[in-house]
């Protein structure tokens, strides 16, 4: 059994009572639970939205350590540039237009719907288009940094349910929350490119270059972690997020109705021990993730783990959480008010000035 049963003392929302809830026990039915003063429901309502939510509430730390670093390499922002100019998000763009199927109310409507759910509890500013492409592999990411938009593949359909779509979605759509665009994108060119030229027109194996290839990856490694976080917070079911990675990482027909998430932690949590064990498996750890563009699975559960019953996951779910500061109002005096007349008469007399009228 994973040790991660201790309870921890949250305030109610509703009537301020302390009341002690044990984290793992309650991450996979937040919806049931009631606080046992009031006997109101204790957290938000599963489609609640965050208003005013910003990405830093839910950041994780090696996310913006990891950006940090990316930052001071030597020559990245003239590359990312140079990529970004050269290569063109438009030309994506049009090519998922031409060969995929963007989603609408009247087309996909369950996927359409999802976005705009996730889109609604984040609090983004835009809904962003979905487009499905035909592809064996599951996947999905978000591309894009004037007008981003998200694409699932077949595959990724195929392999999970519809609650782990919706977190999959979320996921997406916390990248673009959290700002990882520009450098996600560039990424994402800079790969198409390799793979397309084999590294004939972009010298991969010059020291400069290399470094901030490796930084790059490094920093999207750690910007997923973030999104799955986002994740969370649109899918609120934990044991639905760890059943999502065991699929990622051995998901079939076979082992559908076979895959134990509790066992799935345990190994998490092992994997933990034997990089604390020895030094050679850390150096084998960190060389096996080098060139990989996200987590791998059990590390990426083993995160959630302690976010949900160490972090601020239940907190946000109280509606505790960081937010945006809100837009200046207007001050709103009284219209027959000597001062805000002469304020607007001097306010006009200036623009007329400058204007030369």
């Amino acid at each position: 059994m994973v040790d991660h049963a201790e309870p921890r003392v949250f305030p109610c929302r509703h009537c301020g009572a302390q009341n002690r809830l044990r984290p793992l026990d309650i991450a996979s039915r937040v919806n049931k639970v009631r606080c046992g003063g009031c006997s109101k429901p204790f957290f938000l309502d599963p489609d609640a939205p965050f208003p005013h939510l910003t990405s830093t509430a839910y950041e994780h730390p090696l996310d913006r350590s990891a950006l940090d670093m990316l930052r001071r390499v030597p020559g990245v922002n003239t590359v990312l540039r140079f990529i970004l100019r050269e290569l063109s998000e438009r030309r994506m763009r049009m090519l998922f237009v031409q060969t995929a199927v963007k989603t609408h109310p009247e087309h996909l409507k369950p996927l359409h719907d999802m976005v705009l759910h996730g889109s609604r509890v984040l609090d983004l500013e835009t809904t962003p288009e979905l487009f499905v492409m035909h592809d064996p592999r599951p996947n999905a990411f978000a591309i894009g940094v004037d007008d981003p938009f998200i694409v699932l593949t077949t595959a990724m359909l195929d392999v999970l349910d519809e609650r782990q779509i919706l977190g999959v979605i979320g996921h997406e759509l916390g990248h673009i929350h959290a700002g990882h665009q520009l450098y996600r994108t560039a990424l994402y060119l800079l790969l198409e490119l390799a793979d397309r030229l084999v590294g004939s027109l972009i010298p991969f194996r010059e020291a400069a270059m290399l470094t901030i290839y490796q930084a790059l990856l490094y920093w999207n490694r750690c910007s997923e972690l973030t999104a799955d976080r986002a994740q969370m917070l649109v899918q609120r079911d934990f044991d639905s997020f760890v059943r999502c990675e065991m699929r990622f990482a051995a998901g079939c027909d076979y082992t559908r109705d076979l895959l134990n998430t509790e066992q799935f932690l345990i190994q998490a949590e092992e994997a933990t021990r034997m990089q604390e064990e020895h030094i050679l498996n850390r150096v084998y750890a960190t060389i096996q993730m080098a060139d990989t563009t996200h987590p791998f699975p059990v590390w990426r559960a083993g995160h959630m783990l302690k976010w949900v019953t160490e972090g601020t996951y239940l907190d946000i779910l109280c509606g505790n959480y960081t937010r945006r500061d809100p837009p200046p109002q207007p001050d709103l005096e009284e219209e027959d008010s000597p001062v805000s007349i002469d304020r607007m008469l001097d306010e006009l007399r200036g623009l007329l000035g400058k204007t030369g009228l």
